[in-house]
C-alpha cells in the first residue's frame, strides 16, 4: 500500500542502507561514474541516458553533496524496480 511503501522510504533502516551505499560510492570521484555503478549495483543495468541526465540536474549543485546524494540514493532504494522483478 501508498503507506507502507512511504514507510519503507523514510524508515531508519532505508536511510542506513543509502548511506552504507554512498559510503561505497564516494571513493569514486567522477559523479558520472557514481550514477552508472549504483544502477549496475541495485538495478543490475546501465543507467538510461534519460537517468543520467536527471541525476545530473539533481546533483548537479556541490551545496551539501553528501546530503544529495545520500536522498538521491534512498530514492533509488524505493523504486519499484529495486524491489520487484518483472
Amino acid at each position: 500500500t501508498p503507506l507502507q511503501q512511504l514507510f519503507v522510504l523514510n524508515s531508519p533502516w532505508m536511510e542506513k542502507q543509502a548511506d552504507d551505499l554512498w559510503s561505497r560510492l564516494k571513493l569514486i570521484e567522477s559523479n558520472d561514474e557514481r550514477i552508472a555503478d549504483c544502477y549496475r549495483l541495485l538495478f543490475a543495468r546501465s543507467v538510461t541516458d534519460q537517468e543520467l541526465a536527471i541525476a545530473r540536474t539533481y546533483l548537479a549543485d556541490d551545496v551539501n553533496l553528501e546530503r544529495k546524494w545520500k536522498d538521491y540514493l534512498q530514492a533509488l532504494l524505493g523504486l519499484n524496480e529495486f524491489h520487484f522483478v518483472d
